[in-house]
């Protein structure tokens, strides 16, 4: 990966998964990553792997939330890994609120 050296990134679901090796791929190669889950522990377990990450314990589908990052921390660049329970059921007992929150 190339020198991210002072390129800002905010990463949303680094608690675990991609998002978490993400984060730690891009604190790594220099850039100073905002780590947001809402998991505490597991973000803090992140933040010990590098002094490049730190982290936000926070819902980022609240949307005030999600304007609130983006202006606190003026990121060039913004990765989504979050991932989302859908409700799992057969196709035709879905309602169209239970398909569609994702």
């Amino acid at each position: 990966m190339s020198d991210l050296s002072g390129r800002t990134t905010l990463v949303v679901g680094a608690s675990r998964g991609l998002g978490r090796g993400i984060a730690h791929t891009f604190a790594e190669a220099g850039a100073p990553v905002v780590a947001v889950a809402r998991t505490g522990s597991t973000l803090a377990a992140l933040a010990a792997t590098s002094s490049n990450i730190r982290t936000e314990v926070a819902d980022a589908t609240d949307a005030t939330v999600a304007w609130n990052l983006l202006d606190q921390y003026e990121p060039e660049v913004l990765i989504l890994a979050a991932g989302a329970n859908p409700v799992m059921r057969p196709l035709q007992y879905q309602t169209w609120e239970t398909f569609s929150v994702n």
